[in-house]
């Protein structure tokens, strides 16, 4: 009998040991899958705060840059309001040259160019930030998904695991910390559902800020296109030319084009001596000669005065009466007799009286020599 009590005894304990282990190993598992939803949440949380940062630094800068697109057009608009004042002017013959001269040459058309550019430059950040809007807008209604998927699936998650607490009550299991721990999880569920509103009402805000992008976008371009083409228009009506005073020549262009002429002057100086050289070689037998013929009486007056003309006579002279000369006296004949048919002598050789003097010098010099 006392061996029967106890092995009835050992029974029990067991059965009860093993029920105690199921119900913790059922709360365990509850708790995993509960845990695995909060990461989920947890990490789609996270980004959407990163996202709401990004949200309200681009919502100041996309305030600035609506406010510069409108300055723009504004400006714009002045400026084509003004050229199309003037080029109604023009056709009526009202447009007098000093309008002419105040509007045009000295900055309508120069501040209608800048006028371009800033339209242009503002409708580019405008764009990017409609752009960076639209992103926005995307992302904020994917965490609008995610959280409201993930607070769905929370929900039963918590009930079932706030279940499998309540059945350890019957083996007096200590849940403390498994209660703890439903509490909290539903405080981060009830944190994520404000947060999905907050995400969904951003993600309106986005894609409304981004319309607004664009249309202030399409505006400030219809105006721009317009100044452009009011810009083509003034410069086929009026052909202005920019004076060559007041025009500016580039520092470093003028000084590459004195560069140039200074090589090309420097480059010509040999030629021209070159020139100036053969000139003087070629025309050398005519000053040589021109004393032989015109100033042979006055050898003894003019002979101070010049020291290369007799010693050019003498040279002459020598040719004609000496034998062993290198210039033959036939040569010389011929030379004379070509200058004369040739007309290529000077006018006082030719008319002077001693032509013939001296041609009949050079004819007994050959006949006296042969």
């Amino acid at each position: 009998v006392y061996l029967l009590v106890l092995l009835h005894f050992s029974t029990c304990v067991a059965c009860a040991q093993s029920v105690e282990e199921s119900a913790k190993d059922v709360v365990l598992s509850k708790e995993k899958r509960l845990r695995y939803i909060e990461s989920h949440i947890n990490a789609t949380r996270n980004n959407t705060f990163v996202n709401l940062f990004k949200w309200r630094r681009e919502r100041k800068l996309f305030s600035n840059n609506t406010e510069l697109a409108k300055s723009a057009a504004e400006e714009a608009d002045n400026m084509c309001q003004q050229i199309e004042t003037v080029i109604k002017k023009k056709r009526a013959g009202t447009l007098n040259v000093s309008d002419l001269a105040g509007n045009l040459t000295e900055g309508l058309l120069k501040n209608a160019t800048d006028a371009v550019q800033k339209v242009r430059d503002a409708v580019g950040k405008l764009r990017r930030s409609a752009s960076t809007l639209r992103e926005l807008g995307n992302s904020f209604y994917e965490a609008y998904d995610n959280l409201s998927s993930l607070i769905w699936a929370h929900k039963p998650a918590l009930e079932r695991y706030l279940i499998a607490i309540n059945d350890t009550k019957e083996q007096e299991v200590n849940m403390t910390k498994q209660k703890m721990v439903a509490r909290k999880s539903e405080r981060k569920r009830k944190k994520a559902e404000t947060l999905k509103e907050r995400a969904i009402h951003a993600g309106k805000q986005c894609f409304q800020f981004e319309r607004e992008a664009n249309s202030q976008a399409v505006s400030a371009e219809n105006k721009m296109r317009k100044l452009e083409n009011l810009i083509h228009r003034v410069k086929a009506l009026f052909p202005i030319q920019i004076s060559p005073t007041t025009a500016k020549v580039p520092e470093n262009v003028s000084q590459d084009v004195k560069n140039n002429q200074t090589s090309e002057k420097v480059s010509k100086v040999p030629e021209k001596t070159e020139g100036t050289n053969g000139a003087k070689a070629t025309k050398a037998p005519e000053v040589t000669e021109k004393p032989a013929v015109t100033e042979v009486p006055e050898v003894t007056t003019e002979e101070p005065k010049t020291t290369e003309k007799p010693r050019t006579t003498r040279n002459v002279d020598g040719a004609v009466t000496t034998p062993s000369a290198t210039v033959h006296p036939k040569d010389v004949l011929r030379t004379i007799v070509a200058r004369l048919s040739d007309g290529s002598s000077s006018p006082a050789l030719v008319h002077s009286p001693l032509l013939l003097l001296l041609v009949s010098m050079c004819v007994l010099g050959c006949t006296a020599v042969f």
